[in-house]
């Protein structure tokens, strides 16, 4: 089933408000529906249920532990970078499509599942690529090669000014 933008967003708003004891509302980088956008839903669903139960409540547990990863993947990545982390409220969309690739894929790993390159036979699962993908655009968004779409305004990526070289003469 796929979600129109505003449903995906009304979703994410509902499914990832989390109250501190202090009142503060804390939203999450990306929603449940963001990895199933990502991965597929039955994937997601069996990559979660980590006992084969098919518990509801360790499901979304499940779910939100490792949005929980990736928020924090996230964080450390970027931090002492170009932007002011954690990111407010929406998060830019590059955001929300690398939180649920990295979720997804903390799922699946936590699952022992071991693949293998078919041309190399060497160990490594059918996700590498997307893992390899997410990191590097964390890298890209530090260093500024990646502007992010924020909503306040415009981009804090560092600005590059070439110099012109001063005549001595």
């Amino acid at each position: 089933m796929m979600l129109g933008v505003q449903q995906q967003q009304d979703a994410r708003q509902t499914i990832k408000q989390a109250v501190t004891d202090e009142g503060t509302i804390i939203m999450s980088y990306c929603a449940r529906s963001d990895i199933e956008a990502r991965f597929g839903v039955a994937e997601v669903q069996k990559w979660a249920d980590l006992d084969n139960n098919d518990v509801a409540a360790s499901v979304t547990a499940r779910i939100t532990a490792a949005i929980a990863f990736a928020e924090n993947e996230i964080n450390d990545r970027l931090r002492r970078g170009p932007h002011v982390i954690p990111f407010e409220e929406p998060p830019p969309s590059k955001i929300v499509s690398v939180c649920a690739s990295l979720a997804g894929i903390w799922m699946y790993e936590s699952r022992g599942v071991v693949d293998y390159n078919p041309e190399t036979g060497a160990a490594m699962h059918r996700h590498h690529w997307t893992k390899r993908d997410a990191h590097r655009a964390l890298r890209e968004i530090r260093a500024g090669i990646i502007v992010l779409d924020l909503t306040d305004g415009p981009a804090t990526a560092p600005e590059f000014v070439a110099h012109a070289e001063e005549d001595d003469s």
